[in-house]
């Protein structure tokens, strides 16, 4: 069974939150705590498209302010970044320890030069060797 997909935001008024969808205007929450918007969306959405709840999948962007949305914003695209980042990273340092082994280090040295165990330095280089890892996988990597 495939998800329709919908997006829907929420804005506080008073002591609750009004979640409103983007597609489907009509299917409108009202719930009191943040968590509890996904549910109730789906379920209001399903009854206004008139389709099971169960192929209902909904986005909540929950609206505070301007600047805090921003600064919200802000905090994501810097997390997404670090993500990026530290997966690059993750497949320099296999590379560089594949050319330190090719170039005769020791794994205990490797481990001392990129911040590592040995044990782990071992596991990556071995694992590549074996034909287990992509060349460039940066998963569990360092």
């Amino acid at each position: 069974m495939v998800a329709v997909s919908y997006t829907s935001v929420a804005f506080q008024e008073a002591d609750c939150w009004v979640v409103q969808n983007d597609q489907l205007p009509g299917a409108i929450s009202q719930v009191t705590r943040l968590d509890s918007a996904e549910l109730a969306q789906r379920e209001a959405i399903a009854f206004v498209a008139n389709i099971p709840v169960e192929k209902v999948s909904v986005t909540i962007a929950a609206r505070t302010t301007p600047k805090m949305d921003a600064r919200v914003a802000t905090a994501i695209a810097l997390r997404e970044e670090a993500r990026a980042k530290e997966a690059e990273a993750k497949i320099m340092r296999v590379r560089i320890a594949r050319d330190l082994e090719k170039q005769g280090y020791t794994m205990r040295d490797i481990g001392v030069i990129l911040g590592v165990s040995h044990q782990r330095v071992h596991q990556i280089v071995r694992k590549r060797a074996a034909g287990e890892l992509p060349e460039d996988s940066p998963v569990d990597a360092f």
